[in-house]
């Protein structure tokens, strides 16, 4: 049985949530623990879907144009590098670039798991408060949060990460370009505080899967109450 490690309260949430349909999006900087904790939630929820924004990245490259191509090609530190505009451009306005680009594709799979009555779960860092919101409406079926974390364990995500030989990205571009990633988490976390974002600190995995699952099924019992 997959429910485990979590307390009967949060159990009872949960069942809840199995009876309808519910799209939860995580967003939050670079190694922050947005995949570790959607692969707990995943376990007690059973989504019909989990989507990564870097597999959707993947999936549309071959369907825009050669700029955009170039700017889905990079890491997201590094996609001002990619944007052929005539004038440099900052961390920011490529990442927030980037992100756009994402929307679009973001949007129609919320859309179509609405549309079926699905649960899904999008995690990424691609996830920005004013984007997403400008795109999506949160409501009953739909949970927005971003993950946020000290330095110490986002370094710590960031060595770890490494050993996984799926990473594309060696660690020494992880270190070359850290003041960058550390300006996007800023970015997000500043966003999701200017928009009323719900925020959500990693410091046990297991502990933070809880407070998600818990907060998203009491908001959906107060806008079902509404």
């Amino acid at each position: 049985m997959l429910l485990f490690n979590i307390s009967n309260t949060i159990l009872f949430w949960v069942w809840q949530v199995l009876e309808d349909p519910l799209i939860l999006m995580i967003g939050g900087g670079s190694f922050v623990g947005k995949s570790s904790v959607s692969a707990i939630i995943a376990g007690w929820l059973h989504p019909n879907n989990v989507v990564c924004t870097d597999y959707v990245r993947e999936a549309i490259r071959p369907y825009v144009n050669n700029n955009d191509r170039r700017v889905l090609d990079c890491p997201t530190f590094r996609a001002c590098e990619a944007m052929d505009c005539g004038i440099q451009v900052g961390v920011i306005d490529g990442f927030l670039f980037q992100s756009r680009l994402l929307m679009p594709s973001i949007k129609g799979i919320v859309k179509r798991c609405l549309r079926l009555g699905e649960r899904l779960i999008v995690e990424g860092i691609h996830l920005v408060p004013s984007l997403v919101l400008s795109e999506i409406k949160p409501s009953k079926k739909v949970f927005f949060c971003i993950i946020e974390a000290d330095e110490a364990l986002i370094e710590s995500n960031m060595k770890a990460s490494v050993t996984n030989v799926r990473r594309f990205v060696p660690l020494r571009d992880y270190v070359r370009y850290y003041d960058r990633i550390v300006k996007i988490y800023d970015h997000i976390h500043e966003d999701a505080r200017s928009t009323g974002t719900r925020l959500f600190t990693n410091i046990n995995l297991n502990d933070l899967a809880e407070q998600v699952v818990y907060s998203c099924c009491r908001e959906r019992n107060t806008k079902r109450k509404l």
